[in-house]
């Protein structure tokens, strides 16, 4: 294994310490990445002066449409939203899409908040309450935030709810129930609090026999 792979799973057992609650110290990630290679020397054309045409002449005014790159920053769209009408109460946004244990604990915990093993959306971004599970899905979703499990941040104009990763925790710490039975005690107070943002509370569960 190569020093950059060493580095990148180092990197996320300590986000996940931190997401379970084992670990309070946050995490400078650029301490624990390569350095980039030294980039060459180059000489920047001077941009046209105003009133001109030239490569980097003046944007487009208003009504008329520029070269890609004109308006702005890429993938803002992205980040804004891109529906009119939500399709779903919630969605559960990961950094990938779910395989394995965590491909079967989704169903459950949209169960368990009374939408059915199917009710929750994942991946989709267009629900009007977003559960963000893990720091990687939070950067792949919402660039450039920071939260805590158990924080709210926004996309655009739609709330989500940062809460822990059970990707990783089933990567790293499957082994050990204590710390599955801590994951799933966190995704459930989250779960409560991402159904009192829409004003409900979690169905009834059904008592077990004596």
């Amino acid at each position: 294994m190569d020093l950059a792979a060493i580095l990148s799973a180092f990197e996320d057992a300590l986000e996940l310490e931190r997401e379970l609650g084992t670990r309070t110290v946050e995490i400078d990630r650029a301490l624990l990445r390569m350095p980039p290679p030294a980039a060459s020397a180059s000489v920047s054309a001077p941009s046209a002066p105003n009133g001109l045409n030239g490569v980097n002449g003046p944007s487009a005014p208003n009504g008329v449409n520029g070269s890609n790159g004109v308006n702005g920053l890429n993938g803002l769209n992205a980040v804004k939203g891109e529906k009119d009408e939500p399709s779903a109460d919630f969605a559960f946004l990961l950094e990938c899409e779910p395989e394995g244990e965590v491909a079967e604990l989704l169903p459950k915990m949209s169960a368990a908040i009374g939408y059915g093993p199917d009710g929750v959306k994942i991946n989709d971004p267009s629900a009007r309450v977003l559960i963000v599970l893990g720091s990687d899905a939070l950067r792949k979703w919402i660039p450039g935030v920071l939260a805590r499990p158990g924080q709210w941040v926004q996309r655009g104009d739609t709330p989500a709810l940062v809460t822990a990763s059970p990707t990783k925790t089933y990567r790293f710490l499957g082994h050990r129930p204590e710390k599955i039975r801590a994951l799933k005690l966190r995704l459930w107070a989250d779960l409560k609090a991402a159904l009192a943002r829409l004003g409900k509370t979690p169905p009834e569960q059904p008592r077990k026999g004596k």
